[in-house]
């Protein structure tokens, strides 16, 4: 089993992807996913769906949701996922390791040690592959209410900061050629992210093309481009 939430949900088993119902059953269950193992209060979820007026009907549509997931994970041939009904709330028993976001941030958080302790193969191999585990924005379809609006922007810039630590990676081992379009598709998106224009110039300005950086309110200087401490190496 494989739950993926950086892009659309969806749950991936062996031969089929399992139907998670509508979309604020969805959203259901992807509060349950951020927090693996962790019980989630009805009121959240009712918060969730309806952060601002609530029906009448919001407990009992949440305890339906709720329901329908249980029946749908308790009908599996095969374990490792099961939503719990505890006290007055849900919690989902699953390993962390087998949502993809936390595949993500493990791949991320070990790619950044390597940076900074100088093994650059490993930081590339990590950063990469944790970056290919992006298949569109999180939770792409589905209704986000504040908390998972808070997590989908959160997740969002550790894939930037993901994305510069791997354009880091590259530069420092002499590769710019696949440091820069990564930095320029950033800084294209994010035109304003200082650290990426910054990283974007360093490339350039080490391959002697600086007369094709992006235009920006205030470009640094060279000495400052070759100050700039590597992101690995930030705490």
């Amino acid at each position: 089993m494989e739950i993926e939430v950086l892009g659309g949900l969806s749950v991936r088993l062996p031969t089929r992807s399992l139907r998670l119902g509508t979309p604020k059953q969805q959203a259901i269950f992807a509060m349950l996913v951020l927090q693996p193992g962790r019980l989630v209060p009805v009121d959240d979820l009712v918060d969730e769906l309806w952060s601002d007026y609530p029906p009448r009907s919001a407990v009992a549509n949440v305890l339906s949701y709720a329901a329908n997931l249980r029946r749908t994970f308790e009908s599996l041939p095969s374990g490792g996922c099961a939503v719990v009904r505890q006290r007055n709330g849900y919690r989902l028993d699953v390993r962390p390791e087998l949502i993809d976001v936390f595949r993500f941030e493990s791949d991320r958080s070990a790619g950044r040690e390597a940076l900074a302790a100088g093994r650059l193969d490993q930081a590339r191999d990590l950063l990469s592959r944790a970056l290919a585990r992006w298949r569109g924005p999180m939770l792409a379809g589905i209704p986000l209410g504040p908390v998972l609006t808070a997590r989908a922007v959160a997740a969002g810039e550790e894939r930037l900061v993901a994305t510069e630590l791997l354009a880091e990676a590259q530069l420092r081992s002499g590769r710019d050629d696949l440091a820069i379009p990564l930095l320029r598709e950033v800084v294209a998106r994010h035109p304003l992210r200082e650290s990426a224009y910054v990283l974007l110039m360093r490339g350039l300005y080490e391959r002697g093309d600086t007369a094709q950086a992006p235009p920006a309110r205030r470009a640094p200087p060279p000495s400052a481009l070759r100050r700039t401490a590597p992101i690995g190496s930030r705490p």
